[in-house]
């Protein structure tokens, strides 16, 4: 069982703000039309002085941290997305699982007269623990739970309606979350719960079953648990409570606020159950008419199952083993106030049943209301898969899901517009029909689909558009991601084995830029050395040549490399030495992976970083290999050649990162030689006192292109979900507060779903050749 498990036990009444102020230190708030607030007006979790007419319209900072605040005027709850999940640990006992996102600026509950919250301004942070309540509604018919707070949203006082529920009577659960990630400037945070549950018995109940297959009975009462086939009722937990971020707005509508999370528990039939995955806010374009109704977006979810392999014991009946060890075969649902403006696209075969898109109305529903006629935009989904199909002990929605997910469904806003997809089509386009590839362990992912077919790429954007970064979610039969992104800055989360870089995707795979700077080297002239000139053994001196004579360098140019400007540090420094010259590969690579117009292939991940190390932070090998321990954790990789080659002032060596960020686009010894913009400089200093001086950009990514590599082990997970969606990085090329105060709101592009299924290796085939 997990040590970590995160249940909040309280009392029905919580407190959900404290009235204490945090103190408000070299604070400032600016407003959206850029003028200044009092410093009094700071968006501090705790403060009485900042009321959400303000948070709304103004962004403050404490202490050089920006601070939370509502990202939607209009919102009134705080629930954004969830799903539930569970495995068997022992016996009669199971570990739920419940991945959710939240508004971050919600008035979190702490106990101590001081936010001990450690993300800025006293909020939530990564690693924190945070418990999760809801708010009660006053509104009629809003919500199922009511009291007398004046609104749902914000308030200091309210009913903590928001408990796990087992199923069974007495054993319900307040919960926290521990949280993964969060981002200040999209307003959301992120976090798993683990809710460890005894039941006290494998299922809820049983009755008699009577199958037409047999034709006769003949159990005596005494023989009847061991002799009648019985079906069995699972235990139906759920995770609910008010409110949603947005509203259906229609409060004739009992429960529209309200979020429920479903899973159903039956240890006769199953170990565990499947996770639902897909990303928390779905962004769909609103109808041209907003009366269309013919107008669908797609949201597309897919799920792994927790244990690889399961089958259903028993297929939900007891002394009936005709239905026994099955396997799973998913089957799909459409839950929540909306069920009837969404429905499920036909299955295509390669994918069902763990892959489905889902097709969502985008125009407003009709509705009749107590003051007339009215519409409303479709807001939030449900979906549901059980593991097999039909429901025969009951019909009622939700009654027989295995597990369950909602999300939000919000809009582009007008005049932003989305990134478009990429002109070869939507991302992921090799299961573009599918949702699912699968390949075999020791066989990469390109191998399986054909070499340069570009359909393992996630590719949005467009040349005249805003900076983008890809947010993404990653699953596996052993956890799931929250939200995280291949260019941090505005997201915070856990970082994992390789830093910030490839986060819950198994080990060896990627998600990496395939443009711009593909590789580089380090080269020397391969000069003669001057004879009868004694010189120490670090120290040696090379005839000159002209032009490209020498054979490294004229290697790195037939296969399309270009030299480096300036990149000659022995000839900076004017103390002998080789000569030395780095030589640049660009991309992007066509579709058989030919760079430029040479003869190198590219089949990685392009250049996402760069630094210059001096040997005195490296430690060289017995092989001559060069390593840094600090380095490597970061990702880095050291080039084993040093940039001052046989000067005898020391060594300085080239440290290159190939990570999940913008790709390096330029570089350069001199930024007066190019064009590029935004040079970030890099400097070394030898044990000599030469510090040799490098300079790179990187890309602005108005377009962002990311390609999925990855060759599966026998060991590695044999099933993987990876959904992503591109959105705005405008801070990457503005001020942080600039490029909120213009943003009219956060969006991102539609989001896209992928299943890699990995199939064992094939045993080797022999054939004998005399016959």
């Amino acid at each position: 069982m997990r040590s970590n498990i995160s249940i909040f036990f309280a009392c029905a009444i919580l407190i959900l703000a404290q009235t204490i102020q945090v103190a408000d230190s070299a604070c400032s708030c600016i407003q959206r039309d850029g003028t200044a607030l009092a410093s009094s007006v700071c968006c501090t979790l705790g403060s009485q002085t900042c009321p959400v007419t303000v948070r709304s319209k103004a962004v403050c900072t404490v202490d050089d941290q920006m601070c939370p605040r509502p990202l939607r005027p209009n919102s009134v709850g705080h629930f954004i997305s969830g799903s539930i999940s569970w495995r068997q640990i022992q016996g009669n006992t199971v570990e739920f699982e419940v991945v959710s996102t939240w508004r971050l600026s919600f008035n979190w509950p702490f106990k101590a007269p001081v936010s001990t919250y450690t993300g800025p301004c006293g909020f939530p942070g990564v690693g924190d623990t945070v418990p999760l309540v809801g708010i009660a509604s006053s509104m009629t018919g809003s919500s199922s739970y009511m009291n007398s707070t004046s609104s749902p949203v914000q308030s200091k006082i309210g009913d903590a309606f928001l408990q796990f529920k087992s199923g069974e009577q007495g054993k319900n659960f307040e919960v926290s979350m521990k949280v993964l990630s969060l981002s200040v400037e999209e307003d959301w945070i992120t976090g798993v719960s683990y809710i460890p549950v005894t039941y006290s018995q494998p299922y809820a109940r049983k009755s008699a079953y009577f199958p037409s297959s047999i034709s006769s009975y003949a159990a005596a009462l005494s023989t009847a648990s061991s002799n009648q086939p019985y079906q069995t009722v699972p235990w139906v937990a759920q995770f609910v409570g008010c409110c949603r971020v947005l509203q259906t707005l229609e409060s004739d509508q009992t429960g529209a606020w309200d979020f429920n999370l479903t899973a159903t528990v039956d240890l006769t039939d199953a170990v565990g159950s499947p996770r639902l995955v897909t990303l928390p806010v779905h962004w769909i374009p609103a109808p041209t008419v907003d009366t269309d109704d013919s107008a669908e977006a797609e949201v597309e979810v897919c799920a792994v199952l927790r244990t690889p392999g399961m089958l259903r014991k028993s297929g939900g009946t007891l002394n009936f083993p005709s239905d026994d060890n099955q396997p799973v075969a998913l089957s799909w649902q459409i839950l929540g106030p909306y069920s009837d403006r969404a429905r499920l696209a036909p299955p295509v075969a390669a994918a069902a049943p763990n892959c489905r898109t889902v097709l969502v109305k985008s125009a407003k529903r009709r509705f009749l209301s107590s003051s007339g006629d009215s519409a409303v935009l479709v807001n939030n989904l449900a979906v549901a898969a059980s593991l097999g199909p039909g429901c025969p002990w009951g019909d009622a929605p939700g009654s027989c899901v295995a597990a369950s997910a909602e999300l939000t469904l919000d809009r582009v806003p007008a005049g932003a517009g989305p990134p478009p997809a990429s002109p070869s089509g939507k991302p992921f386009s090799c299961a573009a029909s599918s949702g699912r590839l699968e390949v075999s362990a020791g066989f990469g992912l390109n191998a399986a689909v054909g070499t340069g077919a570009g359909c393992l790429d996630v590719v949005a954007g467009s040349a005249s558009g805003p900076g983008l970064e890809l947010r993404y979610v990653a699953a596996t039969p052993g956890g799931q991601t929250g939200l995280v992104s291949t260019a941090p800055g505005q997201v915070a989360y856990t970082v994992g084995s390789t830093g910030t870089d490839f986060l819950g995707l198994p080990g060896g795979a990627s998600l990496s830029p395939f443009y711009g700077l593909l590789d580089i080297q380090v080269a020397y002239s391969n000069r003669a050395m001057l004879g009868g000139v004694p010189l120490s053994a670090d120290r040696i001196d090379y005839s000159s040549v002209v032009g490209n004579a020498d054979i490294q360098g004229s290697a790195l140019l037939a296969q399309g490399y270009v030299l480096v400007p300036s990149s000659d540090f022995n000839a900076a420094a004017g103390s002998g030495g080789a000569s030395v010259a780095l030589y640049a590969l660009y991309g992007p690579t066509d579709g058989g992976g030919q760079v430029g117009g040479g003869s190198a292939v590219f089949s990685g991940s392009a250049v996402t970083g760069l630094l210059l190390v001096a040997a005195a932070d490296v430690v060289v090998g017995a092989n001559g290999a060069i390593s840094s321990a600090s380095l490597s954790a970061l990702g880095y990789t050291i080039l084993p050649r040093s940039l001052l080659e046989g000067s005898g002032l020391g060594a300085v060596y080239l440290a290159v990162r190939r990570g999940s960020g913008p790709p390096v686009t330029a570089v350069t010894g001199n930024p007066a030689t190019g064009s590029a913009s935004g040079w970030t400089q890099l400097t070394a200093t030898s044990r000599s006192g030469v510090t040799p001086t490098l300079y790179y950009s990187l890309s602005p990514e108005r377009v962002v292109a990311r390609r999925l590599n990855w060759t599966p082990c026998s060991q590695d997970p044999v099933q993987m979900v990876l959904c992503a969606a591109a959105v705005p990085a405008a801070n990457r090329t503005t001020p942080r507060l600039q490029a909120l105060m213009s943003a009219p709101a956060f969006y991102g592009s539609t989001g896209r779903c992928l299943l890699v299924e990995v199939a064992p290796a094939a045993a080797p085939a022999f054939s004998r050749c005399d016959l």
